[in-house]
């Protein structure tokens, strides 16, 4: 298969932005540089529209929160009016540096070798945040722990596009599927949203499932996503 060539404006799907999301390119450049300096990002590294959803959320309710795959948005979500976020991390060095950023009781963060042997809290998570190494397996195992309220988000979900590569990294493919399957069949809507992402200067796509019923309640989601 002919490799596609594309550009910092389109996600490797060759899905291109919408216009007003070209301006988002600034805040990009400045959160690109301020960490080139500082080494610091107060903002998860997820597309600015994904973003503004997970803002949207916060007004909505009081979120409880599984992450699979600890980073800058662990950071970000603990600075957050959220009720709870549990995370897990298969990388010893990221999981101590997050560790040793994390300063109130409302984060926990776990190290696992092996994700399917840790215990998830048994609690009703609001949000399900799957942005690990090994998409397609962890989303398997997150929708085994969710219930029908759970909004699922799905990050870098046009990564490995089977248009693009020659050798066919299929992980992401399969995650997205699976996602796309499990909502049909569960009454969920999906969202898929694009843009630059804070110190990125390049196109991502998201994906949130999410109960229709939420869907139909929360009239701002309508307006974001494409």
């Amino acid at each position: 298969m002919k490799k596609i060539k594309i550009n910092r404006f389109r996600d490797q799907k060759n899905n291109p932005l919408r216009f007003f999301d070209f301006f988002f390119i600034i805040p990009a450049i400045f959160t690109y540089l301020k960490f080139k300096i500082y080494k610091k990002l107060d903002a998860p590294i997820v597309n600015y529209n994904a973003i503004k959803i997970f803002k949207i959320l916060l007004k909505y309710k009081k979120l409880s929160i599984l992450e699979i795959g600890s980073g800058f948005s662990t950071l970000w979500w603990a600075d957050q009016n959220i009720k709870s976020i549990f995370s897990v991390e298969t990388n010893k060095y990221w999981y101590k540096k997050i560790l040793s950023k994390l300063n109130n009781n409302k984060a926990k963060i776990i190290f696992s070798i092996r994700k399917k042997k840790f215990e998830i809290p048994k609690k009703k998570f609001d949000l399900c945040i799957v942005d690990s190494y090994d998409r397609f397996e962890d989303l398997k195992l997150c929708l085994k722990k969710i219930y029908s309220h759970t909004i699922v988000f799905l990050d870098d979900s046009d990564g490995d596009s089977s248009y693009l590569y020659k050798k066919r990294d299929t992980d992401m493919r399969k995650a997205e599927n699976l996602l796309r399957d499990y909502s049909l069949k569960n009454n969920r809507h999906i969202l898929t949203c694009r843009g630059f992402s804070p110190s990125q200067l390049y196109v991502k796509e998201s994906m949130f499932s999410v109960p229709k019923f939420l869907f139909n309640k929360i009239n701002e989601l309508k307006r974001i996503a494409v």
